[in-house]
C-alpha cells in the first residue's frame, strides 16, 4: 500500500507540472516551485547537528572532520544559485528515479534530486543522499535509459558509501605515505576512487536491469560523456546567421579550415578521479554486456520517448540561458542556430539573439574582445567558424552586427517592450563606439559579401561639387546632408561608387544603410550619445541617483586564524555579518531586505528564486569594468523593479586572516536596478576580528554615501 501511495503521489506531482504544457515561442527561464525542502532552511550548526547522528563508520576526530567538510560543501552547493527544485526537469528526473527504485520505496524517500545549473555533463550525490544532475547532462542524453543508468550509477555510490569510503581512504593514504609526497598520495587516493566508479557501473547497470529496462538502449552512453565536451549537435555554421539579409560579413574573415573531432579516449586519467572513456567502455563491453547479456527481468518497463524530447528541449533552451550567464556567446550563437534550424524561428529564439547580440555589443564596445570567444586550438567541430568570427571581427564590426540584429529583430517586434529596451541598449553601446553616423553608407548600394565590390544603383543620391552654385544655395542642415553623400563618393573613382572596392575592416559600414540616414533613429542615437557622454564624468563629481532600498544578497566570509580554516567559526561571522550590514544600513534611513541561508525558511521558494536570480547576476558582472549587461532573468529582474523603491543589489563580503598586515578586508558590490550598472565598488582594511560591532561600524562608513547627493 504504501508503496501506491508513493507512486500516485508522483504521478501526481507531475501531472501538476505538466498540466500546463510548455510553451516554447515564449520560454521562460526554469525557476524553483512548490514549498522549500527542509535541506534548504538548516543552518551549518544544524546540518553538523544532524548528522551526527549518521552511522558513518568514522570515529574521533576523523568523523567530527568528515561532518564538519560535508557539511560545509553541501551548504555552499544548495545555496550558490545554481540549485532548482519542483521544476519539470527536477520532476522527470524523479520519475525516472523512482522507476528505478520501485521496488524500494525506501530507498527512494531517503533520496532527494535537484537539477544543477551548468553546461558541464555530470551527475552527482552527497552522503546525506541528495542527487544532483546538471543541465549540461540532460541536453547531451538521447533518452530516458541513459539516464536511468546515470542515475542508478549514482544511486549505487550513495548506498555503498563510496563518499566516507573515499574519505576514510584518504585519511589511510596520507597516514601510510611519509613526508610530502603530494604526488603520490594524489595517484593513490585517484586509484581509489576509480574502483568505486567501475564498482558503481556494475551495480548501477544491475539495478538498472532488474528494473526492466533494456541492455540495448545504453550501447552509446559512454560515447555521450566522452563527447560531451562538444554542443549539442554538429551543424554548418551559415555565416548569414549573425549579418542577416541586410548586412553581410566579408568572406576574408571565414576560416579556411575547422578543427576536426579529435578525442583519446584512453587518455592519461592517473590524476582523474575517474577511469577514462576507454577502461570503463572496454569493463562495459567486455565484463558487463557478457556478465548480464542473458538477464531477464521480471517485468519488461520502457519510458515514453516524447515525455524526454521534451524534457531534453527545455534542458538546451537552458543551457543558452547558461551561456549567456557566464558571457560565453560564441557557444549561445551556436547552440541558437542549431535549435533554429531544427526546430524554426520563434519568438524564444529572437529574444536569445537579442540578449547575446547586446551583450556582444557590451563586451566589444567597454571591455575585452578576448571574452567572446575560446582559444581556437580547444575548439573542435562546426562551433569553430562563430569563435572564430568573433576573434577575426573587430570591435567596431562587433558592435554594428549586434546593432543590425537588434534592429531586425525589434522590426519584428515593434511593440515588444524587453525587445524595445534590449534594442536601446544595444544603440547605446553603438553610441560608445562611434561619434556619429556619418560614417555608415546609407545610400542604395549593394555589395558582394565575396568581393566586397559597390554597386551604385539607379536611384542612389547623386554626388554634389561644394563649390558650385547648387550647393550654396543648400541651407545648412541640407550642406551637412550633402555632405555626408560626397564623403561617400570619395571612396570611389572619380566621383562615382560604380566599382568601389571595401577591404575586410570597412564592410560593416554597409550593415546599417537602411536607418543610418533615418531621422527617429538618428534621435534614438543622439539620445544614447548624450547618456553615454553623461556617463563619463569624473567619479568626483558624480551626482549619483538617489537609493532607497538596499537588498543584501547571501552575504559571504572567509575566516583563517592560525593559518586554519575554522568551519564554525566562518558561519558565525557570516550569519554576523547579515545582522550588521542590514542593522548598518537601516540606521542610515534605508529600506532593506536581507536573502540569505539563515532567514531561507521565512522567505520561502519567492525568497530562493530572488537570491538565486540575483547570484547569476552578479557572476555576469564578475568583471567590474563593464556596465549595461542585461540577463537571461531581465524580465523578471523588470518585475522585481516594478514593486519596489530605487533598489541597490548588494554582495558583502568580509575576508579575515591574522597573519596578514591588515586582519580585516570589507568589501560590498552594488548594483543599480535602475541603470543596469555597477554603482558602487568599498574597499576597506582593520586591524580587528570581525565582532559585530566592527562589522557594523565598518558597512556603516561604507553606506554612509551610497546614492546621497551633496544636498542630502
Amino acid at each position: 500500500m504504501k508503496n501506491l501511495i508513493t507512486s500516485l503521489s508522483t504521478l501526481l506531482l507531475l501531472f501538476q507540472v505538466f498540466a500546463q504544457d510548455v510553451d516554447f515561442n515564449n520560454y521562460k527561464p526554469l525557476k524553483a516551485t512548490g514549498e522549500l525542502p527542509k535541506t534548504f532552511g538548516l543552518t551549518y550548526a544544524e546540518r553538523v547537528a544532524e548528522a551526527s547522528f549518521q552511522n558513518l563508520d568514522l570515529s574521533g576526530e576523523e568523523r567530527q572532520y568528515f561532518i564538519e567538510r560535508k557539511s560545509y560543501s553541501i551548504d555552499q552547493l544548495l545555496h550558490s544559485g545554481l540549485v532548482v527544485y519542483g521544476d519539470p526537469l527536477t520532476e522527470h528526473i524523479k520519475e525516472v528515479a523512482s522507476k528505478i527504485l520501485f521496488n524500494d520505496t525506501a530507498l527512494f524517500n531517503d533520496l532527494s534530486f535537484y537539477t544543477f545549473r551548468t553546461n558541464e555533463a555530470n551527475a552527482f550525490v552527497t552522503s546525506d543522499g541528495e542527487v544532483f544532475v546538471t543541465i549540461g547532462l540532460i541536453s547531451q542524453l538521447t533518452s530516458d535509459y541513459e539516464l536511468a543508468f546515470v542515475l542508478s550509477h549514482e544511486i549505487s555510490h550513495y548506498v555503498e558509501n563510496h563518499n566516507v569510503e573515499g574519505f576514510r581512504k584518504e585519511i589511510e593514504i596520507e597516514e601510510s605515505i611519509n613526508g610530502n609526497n603530494f604526488d603520490k598520495q594524489i595517484r593513490a587516493l585517484k586509484a581509489y576512487s576509480k574502483q568505486h566508479e567501475i564498482e558503481a557501473d556494475e551495480l548501477g547497470l544491475k539495478r538498472y536491469l532488474e528494473a526492466g529496462f533494456p541492455l540495448e538502449e545504453l550501447v552509446n552512453v559512454f560515447d555521450i560523456l566522452a563527447y560531451s565536451y562538444l554542443p549539442i549537435d554538429e551543424v554548418a555554421f551559415d555565416k548569414s546567421y549573425i549579418s542577416g539579409e541586410n548586412a553581410f560579413i566579408h568572406e576574408s574573415l571565414m576560416p579556411t579550415d575547422i578543427n576536426e573531432i579529435e578525442f583519446d579516449e584512453d587518455y592519461d586519467d592517473t590524476y582523474h578521479s575517474h577511469p577514462n572513456i576507454s577502461k570503463r567502455k572496454d569493463n562495459f563491453d567486455e565484463e558487463l554486456l557478457e556478465k548480464y547479456m542473458d538477464f531477464e527481468p521480471e517485468q519488461k518497463r520502457s519510458f515514453n520517448a516524447d515525455d524526454f524530447t521534451k524534457i531534453r528541449r527545455m534542458a538546451r533552451y537552458e543551457r543558452v540561458n547558461n551561456w549567456l550567464y557566464h558571457s560565453d556567446f560564441s557557444n549561445a550563437i551556436y547552440e541558437i542556430y542549431i535549435l533554429e534550424t531544427k526546430y524554426g524561428s520563434s519568438y524564444t529564439f529572437d529574444w536569445m539573439k537579442a540578449l547575446c547580440w547586446t551583450n556582444i555589443a557590451v563586451h566589444a564596445s567597454q571591455g575585452s574582445k578576448r571574452d567572446l570567444y575560446s582559444d581556437l586550438d580547444e575548439i573542435q567541430g562546426e562551433s569553430y567558424t562563430v569563435h572564430h568570427l568573433m576573434k577575426e571581427m573587430s570591435k567596431d564590426q562587433l558592435v554594428v552586427m549586434a546593432m543590425r540584429n537588434l534592429i531586425d529583430i525589434h522590426n519584428k517586434y515593434p511593440e515588444d517592450k524587453g525587445i524595445e529596451l534590449v534594442y536601446k541598449n544595444t544603440v547605446k553601446q553603438l553610441a560608445r563606439r562611434f561619434k556619429s553616423l556619418d560614417e555608415f553608407y546609407y545610400d542604395k548600394i549593394t555589395v558582394n559579401d565575396s568581393t566586397g565590390e559597390a554597386t551604385e544603383a539607379a536611384d542612389v543620391e547623386a554626388f554634389m561639387d561644394e563649390d558650385s552654385e547648387e550647393f550654396k544655395a543648400l541651407n545648412k542642415y541640407e550642406k551637412i546632408k550633402q555632405k555626408k553623400i560626397n564623403a561617400k563618393y570619395a571612396k570611389g573613382v572619380d566621383g562615382s561608387l560604380e566599382g568601389a572596392a571595401l577591404d575586410s575592416t570597412e564592410f560593416h559600414l554597409f550593415a546599417l544603410k537602411d536607418v543610418a540616414n533615418n531621422d527617429e533613429f538618428l534621435k534614438l542615437f543622439n539620445e544614447q550619445q548624450d547618456i553615454v557622454d553623461e556617463d563619463k564624468y569624473d567619479d568626483d563629481e558624480e551626482e549619483k541617483p538617489s537609493v532607497d532600498k538596499l537588498v543584501f544578497v547571501e552575504p559571504l566570509a572567509s575566516v583563517v586564524k592560525r593559518r586554519r580554516f575554522s568551519y564554525e567559526r566562518n558561519e558565525e561571522v557570516r550569519r554576523n555579518l547579515g545582522d550588521a550590514v542590514v542593522g548598518s544600513a537601516q540606521s542610515l534611513g534605508y529600506q532593506t531586505e536581507l536573502l540569505s541561508k539563515y532567514n531561507m525558511l521565512s522567505l520561502g521558494t519567492e525568497g530562493y528564486n530572488s537570491k538565486a536570480m540575483f547570484l547569476r547576476y552578479f557572476y555576469m558582472y564578475s568583471d567590474a569594468s563593464i556596465n549595461d549587461l542585461i540577463s537571461p532573468d531581465f524580465l523578471e529582474l523588470e518585475e522585481y523593479k516594478s514593486g519596489s523603491a530605487n533598489t541597490n543589489i548588494v554582495f558583502a563580503y568580509v575576508d579575515y586572516n591574522n597573519k596578514r598586515k591588515y586582519d580585516l578586508m570589507v568589501f560590498a558590490f552594488a548594483f543599480d536596478l535602475e541603470t543596469n550598472t555597477l554603482m558602487e565598488i568599498e574597499v576597506d582594511t582593520y586591524k580587528q576580528y570581525p565582532h559585530i560591532p566592527v562589522l557594523k561600524l565598518a558597512y556603516f562608513y561604507a553606506f554612509e554615501n551610497f546614492g546621497k547627493t551633496e544636498e542630502e
